[in-house]
């Protein structure tokens, strides 16, 4: 692992914050938690959270291990500008987690955050960088290491949006992913990269249509002793779809596509259909419903020169509970179905699935309380990965 490459994150997030200082900044200062310095608004909170997790271990031993985890997130936010106009926000959260039971699992996690709007009469700039240090077991549908693992993940989407004439637009779009893990792991560093260009049409008011065609590599480097990089992987392929209010309930975007990928030197590849889908359904005034899909390939992190194909669909249903907006209901399920090709884990299907439910109660504007229960299962055809863990949370957050 190179810690490099996730300090200059850092210092990219404070260069551009303070290169942007002119940005006019509209917020309620007078609020209590929100400090002015300069140009720039100050908005700190602190989330604490008590979690009962019945397998920290992820299935990586024959028998499950619960503990009781203390989280706390002190995060600080610096906001230059309005969300309604041009901004830019800068976030870093440290999140220390205290195991009780697994104390070798105690650790510090930092999580950073960058968001920017630029919006002119003709051209719109829109961007957001995130980057996170983490240890621990992996989890979700990437558990593949048996043993805590270091890991820095950043990645970095931006977007110039120009109109051309009249209801004509075009789009040109960067995107750059690192995923880095510590020296020894048999994971694999990804870097990947992807620009995409395409058109915007206003068919509507109400409705865009758009097209678009991207070109990309990702590249894959050991991190064993000995261990030698992997031939590039080369990625191209289109997308058409929508941007729309397609009734005065249902909103979203979706997107079509197909994508090619190739290594190479080599007579690996993979082609698929693709598709990202987000859809937002307003069932009444007090609540709402969301479904995401999104179906695609990408190189995987445990073999040179290997793909996995994925389908994962997600549902959400938040419901207000009562007319002031203090007490919300959210609730959420996810399942991701992945393939593999590759000597190794030929053949190989992962099913993933994750609930989740919890009330919150907002008694102010700063301060939050939430009681959660969530379930998550990994089952895999390739053996010793399986696992199933109910997690139970209670948090509280002072601040904005």
């Amino acid at each position: 692992m190179r810690s490099g490459k996730f300090s200059w994150l850092l210092v990219f997030c404070l260069a551009v914050g303070i290169g942007n200082s002119g940005l006019a900044q509209e917020f309620d200062s007078d609020r209590w938690l929100v400090y002015e310095v300069g140009p720039a608004v100050i908005l700190p909170n602190l989330g604490v959270s008590s979690l009962y997790d019945t397998d920290v271990l992820l299935g990586t031993t024959p028998s499950e291990q619960s503990d009781f985890i203390i989280a706390t997130r002190p995060e600080l936010k610096m906001q230059l500008g309005a969300e309604d106009m041009d901004y830019l926000t800068v976030q870093y959260a440290p999140n220390y987690l205290k195991y009780f039971d697994t104390d070798f699992l105690t650790r510090i996690d930092h999580y950073f955050g960058l968001n920017l709007n630029i919006e002119r009469p003709k051209t719109t700039i829109t961007g957001a960088s995130t980057g996170s240090k983490l240890g621990g077991f992996i989890g979700q549908f990437q558990n593949f290491a048996t043993a805590p693992t270091d890991r820095i993940i950043h990645r970095h989407n931006y977007r110039i949006l120009q109109n051309i004439s009249g209801k004509t637009s075009g789009s040109l779009a960067f995107s750059y992913a690192v995923q880095d893990y510590e020296e020894g792991s048999p994971l694999l560093d990804i870097n990947d990269w992807r620009v995409t260009t395409g058109a915007v049409y206003d068919y509507t008011e109400k409705m865009d249509l758009l097209a678009e065609v991207f070109y990309g590599q990702s590249t894959a480097d050991s991190n064993l002793p000995g261990g030698n990089a992997g031939p590039p992987a080369s990625r191209i392929g289109f997308f058409l779809g929508s941007e729309a209010e397609f009734t005065p309930k249902l909103t979203g975007d979706v997107r079509l596509g197909f994508q090619d990928i190739s290594f190479d030197n080599s007579t690996v590849t993979d082609s698929v259909i693709s598709i990202q889908s987000s859809l937002q359904y307003q069932l009444s005034a007090m609540s709402q419903i969301g479904l995401t899909l999104n179906r695609g390939a990408q190189q995987n992190i445990q073999q040179i020169a290997t793909i996995m194909q994925f389908t994962d669909i997600g549902l959400n249903y938040v419901r207000m509970l009562d007319v002031a907006g203090r007490w919300r209901f959210d609730s959420s399920a996810r399942y991701r179905f992945t393939t593999f090709d590759g000597a190794t884990f030929a053949s190989r299907e992962d099913n993933y699935f994750t609930i989740a439910a919890g009330i919150n109660y907002i008694a102010k504007d700063w301060f939050r309380a939430g009681l959660s229960y969530s379930y998550t299962d990994l089952s895999t055809s390739f053996g010793g990965l399986d696992y199933g863990v109910h997690r139970v949370g209670l948090d509280f957050v002072i601040g904005y």
